[in-house]
């Protein structure tokens, strides 16, 4: 199958968005409007979502850039680098029973998780371990509150 017009200008899109990006001394909201630009093109494109995604994590806009990634994941469950991104930022959020939720979807739902469930499953263990900080960390502000 030969390729559309449109995917041909959303990859080029692509491209100079991912450059855009990657230069940390602009703002994101240059590579923003590119990759809007190049999802128009291709709305069901998960680098294009997931690069989405990045920028507005980036940009500190986390609820549209965690949209974004889960958008990406449904096109695609296995796209390792929304799986990431989307990890990170949940991490970085504290939504950390989220994190494990999606970890362990992802493990469950993937037929041949191939190279990238050892990744996963040190994911999953390190918002585990997240977790049971924070919730212990409750526990004791709790605790000196009532002393």
């Amino acid at each position: 199958m030969l390729p559309t017009p449109e995917s041909i200008q959303a990859q080029a899109l692509f491209a100079l968005g991912a450059q855009l990006h990657a230069n940390r001394e602009l703002d994101g909201q240059q590579a923003l409007t590119v990759f809007e630009q190049a999802r128009r093109l291709t709305p069901n494109n998960p680098d294009i979502l997931n690069a989405l995604g990045a920028v507005l994590s980036r940009m500190g806009r986390d609820d549209e850039a965690i949209a974004r990634f889960e958008q990406a994941l449904a096109r695609q469950p296995q796209h390792a680098d929304a799986l990431d991104n989307l990890a990170g930022l949940l991490h970085r959020t504290r939504r950390y029973a989220q994190a494990a939720e999606h970890c362990q979807r992802w493990l469950t739902q993937t037929e041949q998780p191939g190279q990238d469930a050892p990744y996963i499953l040190g994911r999953l263990a390190y918002t585990r371990r997240l977790m049971a900080d924070w919730t212990n960390d409750a526990q004791r502000q709790a605790q000196l509150q009532q002393t």
